[in-house]
């Protein structure tokens, strides 16, 4: 990291920083999957909710990680961050503020916790506020989400154990047989990521001369 950054030049810029992290620290220690909204203190609400407007909405189960690496990766750059929402913060930053995480809602599982962030995503956006999210269902105001209808895509980021607390499993379909088999992760490390087990599960099945596709099944 550039030591000729504002983090390191300006103890006062740094100060504020240090008490955003450890308050997000404070917050992730209350546990739980954490929607939060993302407020940038140099511009005024215009919609009216709030005193700052909302530029982002997000969702975390690691809550104090993620702000610190939003904040790093914006405040200690030696120039613009190429990602969306992190040059929105260093562009922050230069105007002399400090991105405020809050937090809007807990989560007890990683569906449940996707399908808060998109729908508070969807409420701002309807409301006015200049989201920068990325997935197309949280660009758009509208129809809600649901657990049946979350893009099953954004599962397979997880872990073993993430998909046993959210209760969905992993399906393979022997396409030499037309039979499927669900895949036991309890057999799994809980800190496997489903892609790992879905690549591993058809490695075995080429092995034994076989071909298959593996599929999330959310109950």
């Amino acid at each position: 990291m550039k030591r000729s950054t504002r983090y390191y030049y300006d103890p006062h810029f740094r100060a504020k920083i240090d008490r955003e992290e450890e308050r997000a620290r404070h917050e992730a220690g209350l546990g739980g999957w954490i929607t939060y909204a993302i407020h940038d203190p140099t511009r005024e609400d215009t919609v009216g909710q709030y005193n700052t407007l909302i530029v982002y909405v997000g969702q975390s189960k690691q809550f104090g990680v993620r702000v610190k690496d939003r904040l790093r990766s914006a405040g200690t750059a030696a120039r613009r961050p190429s990602d969306r929402i992190d040059g929105a913060l260093y562009d922050v930053m230069v105007r002399g503020g400090v991105p405020r995480f809050r937090v809007i809602e807990r989560a007890s599982d990683a569906i449940a916790s996707f399908v808060s962030e998109t729908n508070w995503a969807k409420h701002y956006l309807a409301a006015g506020y200049p989201l920068l999210n990325k997935w197309t269902e949280q660009r758009f105001a509208g129809t809600p989400i649901t657990r049946e209808t979350i893009p099953h895509d954004w599962l397979w980021r997880l872990c073993v154990e993430d998909a046993l607390k959210a209760r969905f499993g992993l399906v393979v379909q022997d396409r030499t047989t037309g039979e499927d088999l669900v895949i036991d992760l309890h057999l799994w490390r809980p800190k496997e990521l489903l892609r790992s087990v879905k690549k591993a599960v058809l490695e075995r099945l080429h092995a034994l001369g076989r071909e298959g596709q593996v599929r999330l099944v959310v109950e």
